[in-house]
């Protein structure tokens, strides 16, 4: 499946069964708003922009808060769209991280 095949909101977001209500009304709420779509595309492009980026590079590429791509990116690898490539320390943070490019 191309990129271009692919609908970024057609996946729904699964929750643990141990999520509150809470969480899970608001997951739904990301789902049905288009948002999470929304962001799932911004965070793939920004993937194919900076390949081999972490996810707080990639929150910082995109001035986002640093936990949407970490989200969004575990989807994105669900849905075979982006591969995990390595891992080195993160110019962002210093941290050792994880890197991320587009699968294929």
């Amino acid at each position: 499946m191309t990129q271009e095949q692919f609908s970024f909101a057609s996946e729904p977001q699964r929750h643990r069964r141990t999520d509150p209500v809470t969480s899970q009304i608001a997951g739904d709420t990301m789902i049905d708003s288009g948002k999470i779509g929304k962001q799932r595309q911004i965070v793939f492009d920004l993937v194919k922009s900076h390949p081999d980026s972490t996810s707080a590079e990639i929150a910082r590429y995109g001035n986002m808060d640093r936990h949407i791509p970490g989200r969004r990116l575990t989807e994105l690898i669900r849905l075979g769209l982006v591969e995990i490539t390595g891992r080195r320390s993160c110019q962002t943070n210093g941290n050792l991280m994880q890197t991320y490019a587009r699968k294929g």
